[in-house]
């Protein structure tokens, strides 16, 4: 749902904002961001959040089973390579950008952990490093995605059936229309990688016997789906 600031007046077609230059692009089910949902349906990945950089140059996204992923902006084609990282142990919540591009980070769910990863820049990174079709949790993959959303919404003809009832269905795929001046979309990966940097948080409510110590003295404790080690103070 869109509205005008200044009156409140809803804009009821939202495809007439499409050549708008966003300053945030948090929504999952959105054109830019339709490459990283699964072409498998079967598999049951939700896309939860999503998160531009503030130079709109990458975007990351997080899913229910506890990924961090992270791809050239925009993202909207089953061909966009993407990096897949893991260490929220389920249902990711959110996930957004830190100041200057230097930093992202990831809000997860019943694991009551926050993760900081920093942006790191690649080097020598060769155009052979794209996204596979596997499916796998290899450190690069694709999950493929709508890649059919902006061919249809695009036909000027009338659409199937069985198309107009997923419309029905799920209205926002109308929605999802690409710009008017398109440009070649990079499918390569970006050439950053994210590096778990800290971890906040512990889920502790329902967990036992997860603190000890090590040979050194160190503490150690689950969180998430890492291992923690602080030095003791005491």
């Amino acid at each position: 749902m869109f509205a005008e600031c200044t009156n409140g007046i809803q804009i009821p077609t939202p495809a007439s904002l499409k050549d708008v230059q966003w300053a945030t692009v948090t929504v999952p089910l959105g054109w830019a961001a339709q490459g990283f949902w699964p072409k498998n349906k079967k598999l049951g990945v939700e896309i939860t959040a999503c998160g531009k950089s503030r130079d709109s140059e990458q975007i990351c996204t997080t899913d229910n089973f506890g990924r961090l992923k992270l791809s050239r902006f925009p993202c909207h084609k089953t061909e966009s390579g993407h990096l897949s990282y893991r260490g929220h142990s389920m249902n990711c919540r959110n996930v957004a950008w830190g100041a200057e591009d230097s930093f992202v980070v990831s809000l997860g769910g019943k694991d009551r952990c926050a993760m900081q990863w920093k942006v790191i820049a690649e080097t020598g990174k060769d155009s052979g490093d794209e996204a596979g079709d596997s499916g796998d949790d290899s450190e690069l993959e694709l999950d493929g995605g709508m890649s059919g959303a902006s061919k249809i919404i695009l036909e000027e003809e009338g659409v199937s059936g069985a198309v107009e009832a997923f419309l029905g269905v799920k209205p926002w795929f109308k929605a999802m229309v690409p710009p008017s001046s398109l440009e070649m979309e990079n499918v390569v990966a970006p050439p950053y990688e994210l590096k778990l940097d800290y971890v906040h948080g512990f889920r502790i409510e329902d967990c036992r016997n997860t603190l000890c110590y090590n040979g050194q003295g160190e503490i150690l404790y689950p969180a998430a789906g890492e291992r923690a080690k602080r030095a003791s103070e005491l």
